[in-house]
């Protein structure tokens, strides 16, 4: 339930609604989204808080939602109806494959992380941020055509893999963070030097 940069469930959710496809989504297995972004501040948090030594589960909050739930949102998002996206449950989905098994509920207790004054966004929220930040991305971030193999330059990265890269200490982690809104400004528009 993880998404970043790159491929990740929404784009393919959203790269679907574009082409016209109408999926089938399993609707049995609910959980909360987690952006690279929000866990990158929950671990400052973490280190610059001085929280007790442990094991910290993180995730949006929110409203639980199935996989098929937030799909028929980035169709929504995308300008198509959503039911245009199945429900089916994971067992009709995987029918006649072997898979792993996946858990009908990855919902994550926040209650000692947030004892610790780390409150994770709303994941339902941070659905319609993130379309909206793939509208303001250049192209070869949003999904557009990259720079060849072997081309001089920096590959394309967004800013809070470069933070993470660039900034190693957690004081100067803890400044980067600080010096950035919440939200998708934050998200592409902020590198410690």
């Amino acid at each position: 339930w993880v998404v970043g940069d790159g491929k990740n469930c929404l784009e393919t959710m959203g790269s679907l609604a574009n082409q016209g496809t109408s999926p089938s989504v399993v609707s049995d297995q609910v959980g909360r989204l987690t952006f690279t972004s929000d866990l990158a501040r929950g671990i400052i948090h973490l280190l610059t808080s001085e929280a007790p030594f442990g094991t910290y589960n993180l995730s949006g909050e929110g409203p639980v939602m199935s996989w098929a739930q937030v799909a028929k949102r980035v169709f929504e998002l995308c300008g198509r109806d959503p039911e245009d996206v199945t429900e089916v449950t994971t067992q009709e989905y995987f029918a006649g494959r072997e898979v792993a098994p996946r858990p009908l509920s990855s919902v994550l207790d926040l209650t000692k992380i947030k004892a610790t004054g780390f409150i994770p966004e709303d994941s339902s929220q941070r659905i319609d941020s993130y379309f909206a930040s793939l509208r303001s991305r250049p192209p070869h971030i949003a999904g557009g055509p990259r720079a060849p193999t072997g081309a001089r330059g920096p590959p394309a990265m967004s800013a809070y893999t470069l933070r993470a890269c660039k900034a190693t200490d957690p004081a100067r982690v803890a400044g980067a963070a600080r010096a950035c809104p919440q939200g998708d400004g934050c998200e592409w528009g902020c590198v410690s030097g």
